[in-house]
């Protein structure tokens, strides 16, 4: 069976079964996430799968001890077969930043996850909800403010197999609303500024790009390979299907042959 009739008999037998339909965002089974990473304070929605998350290769640093800043990438590949990443560039910022960090990927098996993001131990590198003019940090002199965003978009190049797309950043994730998020929170839990506060926590947990955004920092983090859950429900399917069927053949038979002769015993 083809990728894509897999993964339409996937979101068939979901929406008939669960009464939901994954969020596909691309027909060819790649889909770009989008999160921030930001372990200098705690908070529940760092990005999940991360470094040592099963199935995860990850382009970011793997120095012990590493603080990350920094906003991040996850491309997931449910294709049905290995494709190669030759490229990831990030733009799109009020400043004019762009980042090209990872060089060329490489491969990205069936069922796995790729993560970009901070590829060293400075903080600053990839830290993309800093990158305003007239930034000062942390007074958020700038002028963009949870009631004054930045509106323009940050933008994803992502080139697969020799052939580029470009995908918009429309929930501001990678910008954390399009001010700085660290100086008024996410979704400006700090807005008006209150110094007592400072510094807040900008981690967003992982969400398909151009969907949900800082007002949903739980996201909507990637899910298994579609594929290895449709054979489960598949086999559960089939094998409950094969049980009814054995059962009603042999219901069948019985009532054929009659009702069973009785036995007399032997007189003396």
């Amino acid at each position: 069976m083809r990728p894509t009739t897999f993964r339409l008999a996937f979101c068939t037998v979901c929406a008939l079964l669960f009464g939901f339909e994954p969020n596909l965002v691309n027909a060819d089974g790649i889909t770009i996430y989008v999160g921030y990473a930001d372990s200098l304070r705690p908070n529940a929605f760092f990005p999940s799968p991360w470094n040592g998350s099963p199935n995860t290769i990850f382009l970011g640093s793997k120095t012990p001890g590493t603080i990350f800043d920094a906003g991040a990438i996850l491309i997931q590949n449910t294709s049905g077969s290995a494709v190669t990443i030759n490229d990831v560039f990030v733009s799109g910022f009020q400043n004019g930043a762009t980042y090209d960090l990872w060089g060329t990927p490489g491969l990205l098996p069936n069922g796995d996850y790729m993560v970009l993001t901070q590829t060293t131990t400075n903080a600053s590198q990839f830290d993309t909800s800093d990158q305003l003019t007239r930034f000062s940090y942390p007074d958020g002199s700038s002028g963009f403010t949870p009631a004054h965003p930045y509106t323009g978009d940050p933008m994803v190049r992502v080139k697969i197999d020799g052939t580029a797309q470009t995908f918009s950043d429309t929930g501001h994730i990678l910008d954390t609303g399009g001010y700085d998020a660290a100086t008024y929170g996410i979704n400006g839990s700090n807005y008006p500024y209150n110094p007592s506060k400072f510094p807040e926590n900008e981690s967003l947990q992982w969400r398909p790009i151009g969907t949900t955004g800082v007002g949903n920092p739980g996201g909507n983090p990637p899910t298994p390979e579609p594929g290895t859950l449709t054979l489960g429900v598949l086999g559960i399917l089939t094998f409950g299907l094969v049980f009814a069927r054995s059962r009603g053949r042999a219901s069948r038979m019985r009532s054929e042959e009659g009702p069973a002769p009785v036995r007399r015993s032997r007189e003396a």
